[in-house]
């Protein structure tokens, strides 16, 4: 008999004898899989800096810190990109300065801030007027920067606030774009503003659209950004988790260390029939790494069909699902914590000859 052929007859006779053995460390190590799977995900795309609710999942950024393109240099393209993809809400171009995180309308301009005006009030000031908007004055607005401020300073320009808003989820401030060209203002970057909230395929897809269509910037993603400028996050509630699913991997591997240590009369049996030390541990071996992968499988389709759907519900870090990587970094995780316990109880006994072994059954 082959070894594979040996193996599923030894598992299915261990299945048979220990049924709730068995089913107790199924139980275990899958739920111990799922743990670690979710904390794996997790911790690969959230960070100190960024909460959850940080992540802004309905936009793409063109980052204009190199090309240094002026509105009137690429609003043009904006504006052929904007119209021909009913997906796109609005394009604006963007300011970063010391005082203010300032946006100028690049797509329809007059309708979104006119939309804007109409759904918010004022805290103290007016919003813009008509003529403002079309002659590029130095005003703006200010959204969640506090009232005490009476002019942002951009360039060499003072841009004076003529009104202060706090709505919620939005910051900062709005300028007219003519504001912007008029003083030879260059935008930090350019935004292309989604309808809805982008799945990690729409993501990966508009990108390479945008690569394409715009070579000179670097186009870049919320996700992109946490990937590469946040470290990870380790809370208290993920050691908690980690702990446990370690914990739990390795009391199954030591559970399956007791099993092994039943079935002493099954190594008498192979060494009784000459089964040499290396080829009764690649016996077990491989009947260890079915387990494990039974339980893998199980513990993967539960996590990828039922609990990442829920998880998205409360929590942003798994809109942007998981990667091969992870179901890689788990199972090995998986592996390495069975082997650690399980390796030193096989190799003991699959040393002992069969005459020791008949010794310590009758001791």
């Amino acid at each position: 008999m082959n070894t594979l052929s040996i193996v599923a007859k030894n598992l299915k006779n261990f299945i048979s004898k220990h049924t709730l053995v068995f089913i107790i460390m199924l139980a275990a190590l899958t739920v111990s899989t799922i743990t670690i799977l979710y904390v794996t995900v997790k911790l690969d795309t959230l960070s100190d800096g960024l909460s959850a609710g940080d992540l802004e999942l309905d936009q793409i950024r063109l980052k204009n810190t190199e090309s240094l393109l002026a509105i009137d240099d690429i609003s043009d393209r904006l504006q052929s990109y904007y119209e021909n993809n009913s997906s796109v809400l609005c394009v604006q171009g963007c300011i970063d300065t010391s005082d203010a995180y300032v946006t100028c309308f690049i797509t329809d301009e007059k309708k979104n801030l006119a939309d804007f005006s109409e759904k918010y009030k004022p805290i103290s000031g007016s919003f813009f007027s008509d003529e403002d908007i079309e002659n590029g004055n130095n005003v703006m607005v200010s959204v969640g920067i506090g009232t005490e401020l009476k002019s942002v300073s951009l360039g060499d320009e003072e841009i004076k606030i003529t009104g202060s808003y706090a709505p919620d989820g939005i910051s900062n401030g709005y300028i007219p774009k003519n504001t912007v060209v008029n003083n030879g203002i260059i935008p930090d970057e350019y935004k292309i503003i989604y309808s809805d909230e982008l799945s990690v395929r729409q993501a990966k897809e508009y990108k390479g659209q945008l690569e394409e269509l715009f070579p000179e910037f670097e186009i870049e993603t919320r996700m992109d950004y946490v990937l590469k400028e946040a470290p990870l996050m380790l809370d208290f509630e993920n050691v908690c988790l980690i702990l446990m699913a370690v914990v739990a991997v390795i009391s199954c591997a030591y559970l399956y260390a007791y099993v092994i240590q039943m079935r002493i009369n099954e190594i008498y049996i192979f060494k009784l029939c000459g089964a040499s030390a290396a080829r009764l541990a690649r016996i077990f071996l491989c009947e260890l790494l079915l387990l494990l992968m039974l339980q893998f499988f199980t513990a993967f389709i539960i996590f990828r069909l039922c609990l990442i759907n829920i998880l998205k519900k409360y929590d942003f870090a798994f809109t942007y699902g998981y990667s091969w990587i992870h179901t890689v970094i788990t199972f090995g995780i998986i592996i390495a914590l069975s082997l650690m316990v399980f390796a030193p109880v096989l190799i003991y006994y699959c040393r002992k000859n069969a005459v020791e072994i008949r010794q310590q059954q009758k001791g």
